[in-house]
């Protein structure tokens, strides 16, 4: 029989198996809060539905504000270039082709990197990041992408329904601020893409070269915290992350962690380990496991209701926070970690490992810190 860990690669394995080190802050000091637009659904009970914060992209008369859903499934702040502060095609081809694919909804969204100034309005005090920004020029429902070998083109395919494109679509607003992401069809969405890791000046303070400032962000109900410190990560346990970079030749940016090791299980069934995801753009949740699961799945894909779900966050050594719920439970998708719904593969774990997006109903009950300069990520609970 196969170890319980032998589907893992192996740099994840190794940092699986690192003693977890108790993160210590005490030298930075240095923080802000961006509070949530929230709805008057999530003011009741939080993390029902996305969660907004107002911005305004570049300067002086030509920038304009936005209010993005903040989105821990994706990396890169994702605009309508229609509504793109002096964008145009002659502008727009000076800087990189750019491209997303959404996995959950098959969009793909091609355009361009533009970077520009984003200030946080939200703040009380001004917040100044800079990313490029992919100023979506089209989208188009592709059922048939390849996230291995596509790009910011559809493939067609003589079998199947052709692809639907949008030339210039409006209304795209989606801050993507995760980690470890590129491996799902995000390939362009590295931590230089993430305005929470790039910021500019706070408060008027220059930010690269303070030394009391931790790169890093808290997500809670109450909205993002930048900065990591003594005082916001008291209570916090920390799971060590693997660098994305270990086995790879080509430089890479030392931000750049792949997704928190995680262990999870269907009605009392062995623990499978793999990674996890907690995801403020989704209510529902995704897992894959090894073929060979027992699962009820009356409607597939979806768990049936009744059925039980652990997951473990951290490494089998030291797990750092855990969630057990029972799928269709209506209270605990109301006001609890319960996800609405629970969608779940089952694959070769050679080729797809065994992982868990949770859905942003997890955040009830927890916050999460990011450390982007020690590779960690803290939970505690709310």
């Amino acid at each position: 029989m196969l170890s319980p860990f032998a589907y893992l690669p192996s740099a994840i394995l190794s940092s699986m198996f690192r003693l977890n080190e108790a993160a210590d802050y005490r030298s930075f000091r240095m923080d802000v809060v961006i509070p949530f637009d929230y709805s008057s659904v999530n003011s009741i009970v939080p993390f029902t539905e996305d969660v907004f914060t107002t911005i305004k992209v570049g300067t002086g008369i030509p920038a304009k504000t936005y209010s993005p859903i903040i989105d821990t499934g994706t990396c890169g702040l994702v605009i309508s270039a229609s509504g793109f502060p002096s964008w145009s095609n002659s502008t727009a081809a000076e800087f990189p082709i750019g491209w997303e694919f959404l996995s959950s909804s098959k969009r793909l969204y091609s355009g361009h990197w533009i970077p520009k100034d984003i200030q946080f309005m939200n703040a009380g005090v001004e917040v100044i990041s800079r990313v490029p920004i992919l100023a979506v020029e089209e989208v188009t429902i592709c059922p048939n992408y390849n996230e291995t070998t596509d790009t910011n083109i559809c493939p067609t395919t003589t079998s199947g329904p052709p692809p639907v494109v949008t030339p210039m679509p409006t209304g795209i607003q989606v801050m993507g601020v995760g980690f470890g992401r590129e491996v799902d069809g995000q390939p362009q969405g590295t931590p230089d893409k993430n305005p929470f890791l790039n910021m500019r000046t706070i408060d008027g303070h220059p930010v690269p070269p303070n030394r009391k400032f931790r790169n890093g962000y808290i997500i809670s109900k109450d909205g993002i915290t930048i900065g990591l410190t003594l005082r916001n990560t008291q209570g916090m346990k920390f799971a060590k992350l693997a660098p994305r970079w270990t086995n790879s030749s080509v430089p890479h940016d030392p931000r750049d962690w792949a997704a928190v090791p995680s262990c999870m299980s269907i009605n009392g069934a062995t623990c499978t380990p793999g990674s996890a995801l907690i995801d403020t753009g989704v209510a529902q949740s995704y897992m894959t496991l090894p073929f060979g699961t027992i699962a009820n799945r009356t409607i597939f894909p979806l768990l049936d209701n009744g059925s039980t779900v652990d997951v473990q966050f951290g490494s089998p050594r030291e797990i750092v926070a855990c969630e057990k719920f029972i799928v269709g439970d209506a209270e605990g998708i109301q006001k609890g970690v319960v996800p609405s719904s629970v969608r779940l593969s089952l694959a070769d774990p050679v080729k797809n490992p065994p992982h868990v997006n949770t859905g942003r109903h997890f955040l009830r009950r927890w916050k999460l810190a990011f450390d982007a300069v020690g590779g960690k990520l803290g939970f505690a609970p709310v």
